[in-house]
């Protein structure tokens, strides 16, 4: 395994093939300790070399992906974009969850799952986020003929069948941003590209869209197939 020290910080180097035809080499951070280097398919190079050709760039990068918000961080998330410390009480004969101050409580059986609990709750919060804008915009926007909140990499995407995919950590965005991804999908029911119709709709339905997407930009999601075994102790 390769180690490249960035501003004097060890971090790990992960190589691999790209799955698209791709001519250039494209580097992204994953975490704050690896970085992992896509090359273009069957092409070899000298990675040290790389790296050190272009350090400038890759500190550069590492700085932004440091100011990040990270929706997950030890046993702190994200509520509506305020943070959250989350405690387990093993107390309750069936999961429920309480709000307390910028406490998320999770009640759960002495050998119940405190992922699932957490999980169940914000993708509930999440639902009902969406249908609320769903009811607000339907004039205007119309509404998709079912919408799913689940596991995705991505904040939402639209089929060609109207059918729309929200990521489940929704709610645990600030309200303008969890609003602008809905909006966004819900103008994808009648405009699937992002040609200048699509941009028109949303410049006048979110006059500050663009400034809501850059923002967007900076929050890191809990990655898709979030798991913990049933004692996780977020921390």
């Amino acid at each position: 395994m390769t180690v490249f020290l960035v501003d004097g910080k060890p971090i790990r180097v992960s190589v691999q093939p790209s799955v698209r035809a791709r001519k250039t080499v494209e580097v992204e951070f994953r975490s704050r300790d690896e970085l992992i280097v896509t090359l273009p398919y069957n092409k070899e190079v000298d990675l040290e070399a790389l790296l050190e050709k272009h350090r400038d760039l890759i500190e550069s990068q590492y700085e932004e992906f440091l100011e990040k918000k990270r929706i997950l961080s030890g046993d702190i998330i994200l509520y509506r974009g305020e943070p959250h410390k989350i405690e387990v009480l093993n107390d309750a004969d069936s999961e429920r969850v309480d709000l307390r101050d910028s406490k998320i409580v999770l009640h759960v059986e002495k050998k119940g799952n405190t992922k699932s609990a957490l999980k169940s709750w914000l993708r509930s919060e999440t639902d009902a986020r969406v249908r609320e804008i769903i009811r607000r915009f339907e004039k205007e926007l119309g509404a998709p003929p079912r919408f799913y909140i689940t596991d995705t990499s991505r904040w939402g995407f639209c089929k060609g069948n109207g059918e729309i995919t929200f990521n489940w950590q929704l709610s645990c965005l600030p309200e303008d941003l969890a609003e602008f991804v809905i909006i966004h999908e819900l103008v994808h029911l009648s405009v699937m590209n992002h040609q200048r119709e699509f941009h028109t709709k949303m410049m006048k339905l979110m006059p500050n869209y663009r400034q809501r997407e850059e923002k967007l930009d900076r929050y890191i999601s809990i990655e898709p197939k979030f798991e913990f075994d049933a004692h996780h102790s977020f921390s």
